[in-house]
């Protein structure tokens, strides 16, 4: 059973139980004999914040045949460059430029494949991870589902110290992470690998404080920069003043590589895809009201000026094509209000924008923005 189809409201009062063999329900508690540290982990851990959680519905995935070139990349780092110099890579990018979902599909991908360590989405709305409380709960937790020879180990760890589990996010990455993994690799003979598998931590500015975002990155970048860990590390954030001041430290030097998602990454070309693939699907949705549109539609030009709108960020095409595939519209009228050829008349105009969401997501990066006036 998955860490995020479980429900911690099944342990609320639990006491005097026994634990033994491997599922959970909600009249007992059948486990492994002794594992009431992980129990306690789990208690504290954010089920909300996994890359499969049903909190985070409709996943944010890759559109097929898009971000190709990013994600090999990303999939080389982790199969082929294992061992290399760069233990943390940051992809960073504005706001809907689509780093969370590069990550999502990274995640789903490796998980596939057995190399992914643990993933943590921090979201600004859901106070289980819009701060660092559960973070390393969580990923520890994760960390003895993935990675057999950690479980006792970390189990060990919360038994012999239940204050961890609310302590500093130095002290729980230290008791629940570094040093368990440590123990583990110190073990003669241990079948523990070391790199290959992934830690994801997707959002780092969606975590509520910067100062505590600097924490996490430090914490990272000192156990990564002096230990050979079983994960290697992937962040994605946007390009906040202080996540960028602690990736140009002296902590991060010689261990990180930076991620742009700029043209280098051919967004352009992956947005003309997206949006050529989707209208198919409009156009085939909505055959009965769009019989009377001349063909091809959209037109070419009409899908370069979205693709020029859309200066690289993938929200944009993707409002627009919400906008657009309305049931109770013609999508034809509705591009052409997108492209400005003509004025929505009826009422509730600012309701039915094709901008309202882009209006409610930049209003947040204006309101975070101190400089702002």
């Amino acid at each position: 059973m998955s860490l995020s189809s479980l429900n911690p409201q099944m342990f609320t009062g639990s006491h005097d139980f026994t634990i033994g063999g491997g599922t959970f329900n909600n009249i007992g508690i059948s486990f492994e004999a002794g594992e009431t540290g992980l129990l306690e982990l789990f208690r504290h851990s954010s089920s909300s914040a996994l890359f499969n959680a049903e909190a985070q519905f409709p996943l944010p995935r890759c559109h097929p045949g898009t971000r190709e070139s990013i994600l090999k990349d990303l999939k080389s780092w982790v199969y082929v460059d294992r061992y290399g110099p760069n233990s943390v890579q940051w992809l960073y990018g504005p706001a809907g430029a689509g780093k969370s979902a590069i990550a999502q599909t990274l995640a789903e991908s490796l998980a596939w494949d057995q190399n992914l360590a643990a993933s943590f989405s921090f979201w600004r709305s859901d106070p289980s991870r819009n701060n660092a409380h559960q973070l390393f709960t969580t990923i520890s937790l994760q960390l003895a589902v993935a990675l057999p020879e950690l479980r006792s180990f970390i189990n060990l760890a919360v038994l012999k110290n239940f204050s961890a589990l609310t302590s500093s996010v130095e002290t729980q990455f230290d008791m629940l992470i570094l040093k368990p993994c440590l123990e583990a690799i110190r073990v003669p003979n241990s079948s523990l690998p070391l790199r290959g598998r992934i830690l994801i931590i997707d959002g780092l500015d969606e975590c509520s404080d910067s100062h505590t975002q600097q924490r996490i990155l430090f914490i990272l970048a000192c156990a990564m920069q002096n230990y050979m860990l079983p994960f290697q590390v992937l962040i994605t954030s946007r390009s906040e003043p202080r996540i960028k001041e602690a990736f140009r430290s002296s902590e991060f030097k010689n261990i990180c590589r930076w991620m742009s998602l700029d043209n280098t990454y051919q967004a352009s070309t992956d947005i003309r895809k997206f949006l050529q693939d989707q209208f198919r699907k409009v156009l085939c949705r909505h055959s009965s009201t769009m019989e009377h549109i001349p063909r091809p539609w959209p037109t070419s030009s009409q899908i370069e000026i979205l693709v020029s709108k859309s200066s690289g960020q993938f929200v944009y095409p993707s409002t627009v094509l919400k906008y657009i595939d309305d049931d109770s519209a013609v999508p034809a009228d509705r591009l052409d209000i997108v492209l400005g050829l003509q004025k929505e008349e009826t009422e509730g105009e600012e309701a039915r924008s094709p901008f309202a969401e882009l209006d409610a997501l930049y209003h947040q990066i204006l309101s975070t923005n101190k400089n702002t006036t």
